[in-house]
């Protein structure tokens, strides 16, 4: 897992992962702080944005 507040750099990240066809999911830090309080298991809520 990834965790980038930089829009710019999630976008990027993102397609270059899927580029090579790896499924590593790419979050914002606040997603992972929401996981958190909320006891979610990380991955389990993460959404593809592409």
């Amino acid at each position: 897992m990834i965790a980038s507040a930089n829009i710019g750099c999630y976008v990027q990240i993102s397609h270059h992962l899927k580029l090579q066809g790896r499924t590593v999911p790419v979050v914002h830090p606040m997603q992972l702080l929401d996981y958190s309080i909320r006891g979610l298991k990380l991955g389990t809520e993460v959404v593809d944005p592409g």
